[in-house]
């Protein structure tokens, strides 16, 4: 269908790949005020959330991690 349409092909003003990173900012800025984690008794906003990534994310550069190096998580499924 795509190849009887050519001004259906993706581009930049049509279509943005949607990444982890990319969906986490976009629904931070779209909807930062709603829940995004329940966990039991407590609650994240997408906003908190974004806040609580970017935070491991600079705690991670403060270690010296750089773009490129392989990070492991052993993490219980809890907020």
């Amino acid at each position: 269908m795509i190849d009887e349409a050519p001004y259906l092909q993706p581009r930049a003003a049509n279509h943005v790949p949607l990444t982890p990173i990319s969906f986490l900012y976009r629904t931070a800025d779209l909807y930062p005020d709603r829940v995004a984690i329940i966990d039991e008794e407590r609650r994240f906003t997408w906003l908190e959330v974004r806040r609580r990534c970017e935070a491991l994310a600079a705690g991670l550069i403060r270690l010296g991690v750089k773009p490129g190096d392989v990070v492991s998580v052993l993490a219980p499924n809890t907020a």
